[in-house]
C-alpha cells in the first residue's frame, strides 16, 4: 500500500471515530428521525427536500423545516432536486414500472410528466429557479442522452459526444448546464452547455477522463478527473482559467461532488475502497480551510449560508455551521480558563 493511500486510510479511520455521530468540529448536526430518508436539497431559507424510501410506506417526497412538523409533498416519487420556488424534480413510476421524469409544483399541486412517447425511461436530476430542468432518458435501453426542459422550449436533447451516455448533473441560474458524456467510466468527458451554444469539453487532469458534477452562478465548475494510473483529483474549472486540481486522492478512493455554492464551497462523498470496512464519508471543501470530513454518509447540497444536507446512517441530516467566536469572546474564554490551567500546573508541580 502506498504512503498516500496509507495516510488516507488512517485519516478516514480517525474521522470515523471522532465523527461517528454524524457531527464534526465546526458543525452541529440535526438528524431527521425517519429511517430510509435522504436530504436532497436545501433552499436559501432552510427548506429541505427529503426523499423517503419504501420503508416509509411508498416512496415519497417530504419538506423538512427545522423544528417544524414534516410536510408530505407527493407519493410514489423519487425526489432529486428542489428550487427556491419549492418546485421538485425526480422520477415517478407508472403501471409499466418504467421511470418517468417529472416536475411537481406544491403551490398548485400541478404534476408535469416530462417524458415523451416511445421512451423507455427518463429521470430528472436538477432544476434551477427559472424552472429549467435537466435529466437523461433512453429510447432503446442501450444509449441514454441527456435533456434540458423548460415550459417555453420543451425538451432539448443533448448527445454530448455520441457515446453510450450523456448525463446532466447541474444547471445554474443562467441556464449553463454541466455533465459528462462518453462510452464508459474511464472514457468519460466533462462538458458545459448552454442554450444556443455547442457542447464545450472542459478537459482533464492528465489521464484522459473527467466528470463535471456541479456549477455555480459564476460559472465555476467542480468535478473530478484522473491524473495518472495511481492518482485522481478534484478540480475547479472556469472559462477564463481552465481546470486546476485543488485536492488529490489515490485512485482507490471513490469520489463524488454534488454541489458548489457561490463561495466555491463544495460538498460530496468519498469512499476508500481499500479500507477493511469501506464506508462513504460526507465532506465539505472550502478554499480557505480545505477538506473537512463531516462523518459517515454523503453531503448532497449546500446553500449560500453554508448549511449542508445529506444522509448519514440511512437518515436525512442537516449540518449547521457553528458561529465563529468573536475575538473578544475568545479572550474572555481564555481569561476564564486561565485559573484552571494555573491550578492544574500547580498540582502537577
Amino acid at each position: 500500500m502506498s504512503s498516500t493511500v496509507s495516510r488516507f486510510v488512517v485519516m478516514l479511520a480517525l474521522v470515523a471515530v471522532v465523527c461517528a455521530s454524524g457531527c464534526c468540529a465546526g458543525y452541529v448536526s440535526h438528524v431527521l428521525d425517519y429511517p430510509s430518508t435522504a436530504a436532497m436539497s436545501i433552499s436559501s431559507t432552510g427548506n429541505i427536500l427529503v426523499d423517503a424510501g419504501p420503508s416509509q410506506g411508498v416512496p415519497h417526497a417530504m419538506l423538512w423545516i427545522l423544528d417544524k412538523p414534516i410536510i408530505d409533498l407527493r407519493d410514489n416519487v423519487a425526489a432529486m432536486d428542489m428550487n427556491e420556488r419549492t418546485q421538485i424534480v425526480g422520477s415517478t413510476r407508472y403501471p409499466n414500472d418504467r421511470a418517468h421524469a417529472f416536475l411537481f409544483d406544491p403551490s398548485t399541486s400541478a404534476m408535469t410528466d416530462l417524458s415523451v412517447p416511445g421512451e423507455r425511461w427518463s429521470e430528472a436530476w436538477t432544476i434551477n429557479d427559472g424552472g429549467v430542468v435537466g435529466g437523461h432518458f433512453s429510447m432503446d435501453d442501450r444509449t441514454s442522452p441527456a435533456f434540458v426542459w423548460s415550459e417555453n422550449d420543451g425538451r432539448t436533447v443533448i448527445d454530448a459526444f455520441g457515446g453510450e451516455f450523456t448525463d446532466i448533473y447541474d444547471i445554474n441560474e443562467s441556464g449553463q448546464v454541466v455533465g459528462t458524456g462518453g462510452m464508459g467510466e474511464f472514457m468519460a468527458h466533462g462538458f458545459v452547455w448552454s442554450k444556443g451554444s455547442a457542447v464545450t469539453e472542459i478537459g482533464d487532469l492528465g489521464a484522459g477522463w473527467s466528470y463535471a458534477k456541479a456549477i455555480n452562478n459564476d460559472g465555476t465548475v467542480v468535478g473530478y478527473s484522473g491524473i495518472d494510473m495511481d492518482r485522481q483529483g478534484m478540480f475547479l474549472w472556469d472559462s477564463s482559467g481552465g481546470m486546476r486540481c485543488v485536492l488529490e486522492f489515490p485512485r482507490t478512493v471513490e469520489l463524488d461532488m454534488y454541489t458548489i455554492n457561490e463561495s466555491n464551497v463544495v460538498v460530496g462523498s468519498m469512499t476508500d475502497t481499500r479500507a477493511l470496512d469501506p464506508m462513504s464519508h460526507a465532506f465539505v471543501w472550502t478554499p480557505e480551510n480545505g477538506l473537512t470530513i463531516l462523518g459517515v454518509g454523503a453531503a448532497i447540497d449546500v446553500n449560500n449560508t453554508g448549511q449542508i444536507v445529506g444522509v448519514s446512517y440511512g437518515r436525512a441530516i442537516l449540518w449547521q455551521p457553528e458561529p465563529v467566536p468573536e475575538p473578544s469572546s475568545l479572550l474572555a474564554l481564555a481569561a476564564l480558563l486561565a485559573p484552571a490551567g494555573l491550578v492544574l500546573r500547580r498540582r502537577k508541580a
